[in-house]
């Protein structure tokens, strides 16, 4: 189970690993799902993991993961891309717990339908989005893509 909590922190992990590694939020979580490190990891310990700095984790991460070269490769971000990261962080954690609530399900199971949604790469991307960036629209985009997926 995953709270509202522990998908801000998850989030906010993304986002920094993505920013050191040069790649997508959601090919940070991709990696961090298949190698198990989201739930084993940074979910399951988060009482602890939330509680250290940001370096730390970062470096942590990305040894468990196994690309210490992910970590040598530094991208500095300027503040206009900490204010952009920050709303992409909060309207990605808005959107996946509309998914939950929308379809009834846990946080982490709405967690894995958004950053496999085409969705997660736009707003990575900040391409081909709507011009109001309405949480509900993006919410019945991912559900709807995901409904024509598993027909």
């Amino acid at each position: 189970m995953c709270t509202e909590k522990e998908l801000a922190f998850s989030t906010f992990i993304f986002y920094s690993l993505s920013e050191t590694w040069n790649t997508t939020p959601a090919e940070v979580y991709r990696v961090l799902n298949t190698t198990h490190i989201l739930d084993g990891y940074i979910i399951e310990a988060y009482d602890v993991l939330h509680t250290l700095g940001r370096e730390y984790l970062i470096e942590d991460i990305s040894e468990l993961v196994g690309e210490n070269k992910m970590s040598s490769i530094v991208h500095k971000a300027d503040d206009k891309d900490r204010v952009l990261g920050f709303y992409k962080r909060e309207l990605e954690d808005s959107i996946i717990l509309n998914i939950a609530k929308v379809k009834n399900i846990g946080i982490r199971k709405a967690m894995d339908m958004y950053y496999s949604s085409s969705v997660a790469m736009k707003i990575a991307e900040m391409k081909d989005l709507p011009g109001n960036m309405d949480v509900n629209k993006l919410v019945r985009d991912v559900i709807r893509r995901k409904a024509e997926l598993e027909r």
